[in-house]
């Protein structure tokens, strides 16, 4: 080794290595005490991502173990809540055997009828007063099946945005309609249409002359006696409805026809076309059409509903996006009712109407128009409803909801594993109004065709009956909900044969209550069976998540060892290192 004293190289390389040493007893030390041989993404940068995933993992299923757990409690609350109500049931079906039997006074029947009408008040007070964490189990109800019925005493509702071409909408159906054109000589005029003066013995035009000229669409003729004969109609040049094009219009001869333009519509479709439409009025009867758009309904669709003689078309406009589209619906709506001629459909509604569409030329149409048809035989001598025909810019009369609710509530019980996430469970309502509903209720209860069974499902039961009968006989034993007509005035056990009615009646509310907690129980095994997957994969994961980040002690602490004895050897030999520099005096004494 070479005597220097400037720098000592045997000392820099035992500082070097007790330095290494040093880190590596630093993180043997943090691996011990920590009990993980991955504590930051400097330790393994892949097995660091992938346990840190596996620990948002876990905890995502610890907090959905708990989530089925309230879900738990929360079902099997209102699965007690319904065997009371079952309970109260049979009290309410012994009474009724009670007041059915002819060993029962009046008297008796109207006590039996006193504690009835109090039971009936308790079932209707566990439903009601059942709830969960401030939230109300067995009164809930969902839109189930959607209907309107049209009101034709209703108010007028102006639409948000103009429909009909013009300024001057009628506010009534007593007034005057508006002015329009004759359609029968309609057509749009282009840069290259010929147009004859007929101020000028039929001259051609060399140019387009302006908006409002009078002109002939053909040039006179000559007769076989050598008369100059006339155009048939002069026309008046305008803007196309819509579309601002330069149109000719014939003379007006009474048929006084509404465009509809879009042209200021900036809203969205079909969102706020929604119940918005146009009425068109005899003013001479005052009796009216109303077309109503409906976006609950596929486009195309037709519900046609008589009010007093007044009409409502409801015509389905859902999935559209154009007004292009909204044409297209209204075209496929009135056509499947009426009949149709080229481009006009005849509505013969009372008075005879023509719905007229006018060809693009690329396959569409771009405006329509209603007229009164030249056909109408209404009055004496076949006149046409000519000026008798109004439009109003909005509905005439109104749309009562009359949709159906479904008596059930649904709620989702959170899981984090595929089969488990968003998981829906249903809970019934068992108030009164659904136990027993009434001819009036709203509650959909009654089966569509498809909740039948199919010819080939129904059992030996069934057999040798006719179809009707089948019907009857599942609706009543084996469909869960209730049938209508029961509803309770506080007289059901009043008399015996009431009182045998209202037999019928808790049997079929008996029937429903056992259903529902049959769905319920169900769910709660459900949610047993989905707790223990949940635990299962909570376990699993953790012991995964062990398995790549948990520190292995023995193997640890022997590198801890081994680490800790080479820093102090470094140490020893940095001192060794330094005085071997020292013996370098010697050489200046």
């Amino acid at each position: 080794m070479a005597m220097t004293i400037m720098n000592n190289s045997g000392a820099m390389m035992a500082l070097g290595q007790a330095k290494k040493n040093d880190t590596s007893l630093g993180k043997q030390l943090k691996k011990v005490s920590s009990g993980m041989k991955i504590n930051g993404a400097g330790d393994d940068a892949a097995g660091y991502s992938i346990s840190e995933r596996m620990r948002v993992r876990i905890r995502g299923l610890y907090q959905c173990d708990d989530n089925t757990k309230t879900g738990f409690n929360m079902l099997n609350l209102a699965s007690q809540a319904i065997n009371e109500q079952v309970q109260v049931m049979q009290k309410l079906k012994e009474n009724a055997l009670k007041a059915s039997d002819d060993t029962y006074s009046q008297v008796d029947r109207d006590i039996l009828q006193s504690e009835s009408d109090h039971l009936m008040d308790e079932l209707d007070a566990i439903a009601y007063g059942t709830n969960y964490n401030g939230i109300s189990l067995l009164d809930g109800k969902e839109r189930g099946k959607e209907s309107f019925k049209f009101d034709s005493s209703g108010p007028p509702k102006n639409n948000a945005f103009p429909l009909v071409a013009g300024t001057n909408m009628v506010p009534t159906m007593s007034v005057p309609p508006v002015q329009a054109h004759d359609l029968d000589t309609y057509r749009v005029v282009t840069p290259t249409t010929r147009l004859y003066d007929p101020n000028n013995n039929g001259a051609l035009f060399t140019s387009t002359p302006p908006v409002g000229t009078q002109v002939w669409l053909e040039p006179p003729t000559t007769n076989a006696q050598g008369q100059t004969v006339n155009p048939s109609y002069t026309a008046t040049l305008g803007t196309e409805p819509g579309s601002g094009n330069l149109a000719a219009y014939g003379t007006p001869s009474g048929k006084n026809a509404f465009p509809l333009d879009y042209s200021t519509f900036t809203g969205a479709i079909p969102a706020d076309f929604n119940q918005e439409g146009f009425a068109l009025c005899c003013t001479a009867c005052n009796q009216f059409i109303n077309v109503i758009f409906d976006e609950t309904a596929p486009a195309g669709n037709l519900d046609r509903q008589n009010d007093k003689g007044n009409i409502a078309l409801l015509v389905g406009i859902g999935g559209t996006s154009t007004t292009a589209d909204i044409n297209q619906a209204m075209w496929t709506a009135l056509s499947s009712h009426y009949p149709t001629s080229g481009n006009t459909i005849k509505i013969r509604d009372g008075h005879d109407i023509d719905f007229t569409r006018f060809p693009n030329g690329a396959g569409g149409f771009d405006y329509v128009m209603f007229r009164p048809s030249s056909s109408d035989d209404r009055n004496s001598g076949g006149a046409s409803l000519g000026s008798h025909l109004a439009v109003y810019d909005g509905v005439k009369g109104s749309l009562q909801d009359t949709s159906l609710m479904k008596p059930e509530k649904k709620m989702v019980v959170q899981g984090d594993t595929k089969g488990s996430l968003d998981t829906r469970f249903m809970l019934p309502n068992t108030t009164v109004s659904v136990l027993f509903p009434s001819d009036e209720s709203r509650w959909q209860l009654d089966p569509e065709e498809e909740d039948y069974p199919k010819d080939d499902e129904w059992s030996s039961d069934y057999s040798n009956l006719p179809m009707e009968e089948k019907r009857l006989k599942w609706r009543n034993e084996v469909w869960p909900y209730t049938k209508k007509g029961a509803g309770r005035d506080g007289s059901n056990l009043r008399t015996r044969q009431m009182a045998e009615k209202f037999l019928d009646d808790i049997d079929q509310a008996m029937k429903y209550l056992l259903a529902s907690n049959t769905t319920v129980g169900a769910q709660l095994q459900r949610l047993e069976a989905m707790n223990s997957n949940l635990v299962t994969n909570h376990e699993n994961t953790q012991a995964a998540e062990s398995t790549i980040r948990d520190a292995n002690m023995a193997k640890e602490m022997t590198g801890y060892t081994k680490a800790n004895i080479l820093t102090q050897s470094a140490q020893a030999m940095l001192a060794q290192a330094n005085q071997n520099s020292s013996n370098v005096l010697s050489l200046l004494q």
